[in-house]
């Protein structure tokens, strides 16, 4: 019996520290775009970090998986809802989140970057 309980409470804590990362950039690393971009990027991002990795389907940014919202847009300081394929590992990028933790709009901050965290508020 005493087995079964502890895997019980493995299982909550490793569902927990799971919803840390997931929830953790949305909530508490808002950060705002650099002076350079220009007028159709968003004033703050959700978070900005590194790409990891890229698939169709989702990210790892800043070491923190995401995947993308049904209809997510790519952006760069040259093109509006551009695609996907633009964006490559080793850029840092804005990232706008939507409700679900899923991500909504994706921003090239042409940056390469070799630091692949996640970038705080100030």
């Amino acid at each position: 019996m005493r087995h079964m309980r502890f895997n019980h409470t493995g299982l909550l804590i490793g569902w927990m520290a799971l919803l840390t990362v997931i929830i953790w950039p949305a909530d508490g690393l808002a950060a705002e775009k650099p002076a350079n971009m220009p007028g159709h990027y968003p004033p703050k991002f959700s978070f900005t970090g590194c790409i990891q990795k890229i698939t169709s389907q989702q990210a790892v940014i800043g070491d923190v998986l995401l995947k993308f919202a049904p209809a997510a847009t790519f952006n760069t300081p040259k093109e509006q809802d551009t695609s996907r394929s633009r964006f490559r590992v080793g850029r840092m990028v804005g990232v706008m989140l939507n409700s679900k933790h899923m991500i909504e709009s994706l921003w090239d901050l042409e940056k390469e970057c070799n630091d692949r965290r996640v970038t705080p508020s100030k």
